[in-house]
């Protein structure tokens, strides 16, 4: 269990007192103590009660919640929140521009509890007619929900390890570690997942997969699917985000010929080998290991990321199967903030850390002037900024620190520094954090105006 979880739950617990109208003042204790979790460098796993408790901004209260968390997945002071207040009104914390405020308008005072509700009232324009609300406000609601629909139940990989790993951790509460195998769109590292897949290879015993079909639906974090579920498959969704998930428990003569069907894109199963395509090959053959796969069609062993029906068949071709690219061989990073704008570490903090990871170099790119809201460094403060680099350039020699900036793009496309300003750094990552609603022609013209700046080096976060 990563911290990431507790800070999530603490969150949301203090999102949903929020709405039930608790102290400014308490939940400012929450978010302090989510500051304090997301600095720390250990996980809070590893920590007893006792330690945590003492922890700078967290005190034993939200310690307690903490360690019901780890014992049972969530506190229970969330978990009768979340059965309090209607799903759908816990969904609309998710919404841009709904705050607890708004929120309890529509809760309280129109009977709002479902998204459906809140959609329904934008296309029916009587969303603008509540009082506090209006028609941009309703126009912006109405673009967020019809963009989470179409993203709905769909998380970045990031994300999704998150939940990938509560499943792992949850089965291996029964099951060795060794017998939870990873499939799917996971295993493939795809960018966006719709589904965790989760082989579990356990004896054709039909009573252990009775017990594992009912340890899965007894967790707390899981909706089953009672409909998909079956007497090799446990099909449900994650509580939070309903995203799918599937534990399989495939026949073990057949582990290998599943793993590698889950394990490859529609292309690279669509290939005709030996008259069928390999889809069919895998269908109607039993293989025990993955790699039986690969020397029944002879072919050397491809990297799961690339099993996607494109660069493959060219290294197969030429009997050569390159490595990927390995965590490794990353020399540096080019974009980092530090303590100088809205960072958590000095630095030399961060210096030390690209060193311990391998790096050779570290571009240092905190906000500009114009960011005043992450703390942007004004003139007087790159200077002070720059003699720091210079010192660190001299204490650790075989490491560059390279002068960057993080520059925002105005309404008009110009950075927010003069050029005399600009040509003291090494390098300039030109990025946009304001006036995001602009026609598509203007905010065109805006990037295309900020690229010709001869100062600007890169394009920061461009979608």
């Amino acid at each position: 269990m990563e911290n990431k979880i507790f800070t999530q739950q603490i969150k949301q617990y203090a999102a949903l007192l929020e709405l039930k109208g608790e102290n400014p003042f308490k939940l400012r204790a929450y978010h302090f103590a989510i500051e304090a979790i997301d600095k720390l460098e250990v996980n809070l796993m590893d920590l007893p009660l006792s330690v945590i408790e003492k922890i700078g901004s967290i005190g034993k209260a939200i310690a307690l919640k903490i360690e019901e968390t780890k014992e049972k997945g969530i506190f229970h002071q969330l978990k009768n929140l979340l059965e309090e207040i209607p799903a759908g009104v816990v969904e609309m914390l998710g919404i841009n521009g709904l705050g607890a405020k708004k929120i309890n308008i529509l809760w309280k005072e129109n009977n709002f509890t479902t998204i459906t509700q809140l959609l329904e009232a934008c296309e029916n324009n009587t969303l603008a007619q509540i009082k506090g609300f209006g028609e941009k406000m309703q126009a912006n609601i109405y673009q967020d929900l019809l963009f989470k629909q179409a993203n709905s139940a769909k998380l970045f990989f990031s994300k999704a390890t998150i939940y990938q790993q509560m499943i792992v951790d949850y089965l291996s509460q029964i099951i060795d570690n060794e017998f939870i195998i990873t499939t799917g769109q996971f295993r493939r590292k795809l960018e966006v997942i719709d589904c965790l897949q989760i082989f579990v290879a356990i004896d054709d015993n039909k009573n252990k997969k009775n017990q594992l079909v009912q340890h899965l639906d007894e967790c707390n974090f899981l909706i089953k699917n009672k409909q998909g579920t079956g007497m090799f498959v446990w099909r449900g969704e994650l509580k939070e985000n309903a995203l799918k998930v599937e534990i399989k428990m495939p026949q073990k003569n057949r582990i290998g010929s599943e793993i590698y069907l889950h394990s490859a894109g529609e292309k690279h199963l669509a290939k005709i080998e030996k008259n069928k395509t390999i889809l069919q090959h895998l269908t109607e053959q039993n293989f025990n290991k993955e790699n039986d796969v690969f020397d029944y069609f002879k072919y050397p062993i491809i990297p799961v990321e690339a099993r996607e029906g494109y660069a493959e068949w060219k290294w197969i071709e030429d009997k050569k199967v390159p490595n990927l690219l390995n965590i490794n061989e990353l020399k540096g990073i080019f974009h980092a903030h530090s303590t100088y704008s809205d960072g958590k570490n000095t630095l030399e903090e961060m210096v030390l850390a690209c060193i311990n990871l391998g790096y050779d170099y570290l571009g240092i790119t905190d906000h500009s002037q114009s960011a005043f809201y992450a703390n942007g460094l004004q003139p007087s403060r790159i200077k002070i900024q720059h003699q720091e680099i210079e010192d660190l350039r001299k204490k650790y020699p075989n490491f560059y620190i390279f002068k960057g900036i993080e520059a925002d793009i105005l309404n008009d496309g110009q950075l927010d520094y003069e050029d005399d300003i600009l040509k003291t750094f090494d390098f300039v990552i030109a990025s946009i954090h304001s006036n995001l609603k602009m026609s598509e022609e203007k905010a065109t013209e805006r990037i295309i105006k900020a690229i010709e700046n001869p100062y600007t080096t890169m394009l920061g976060h461009s979608t």
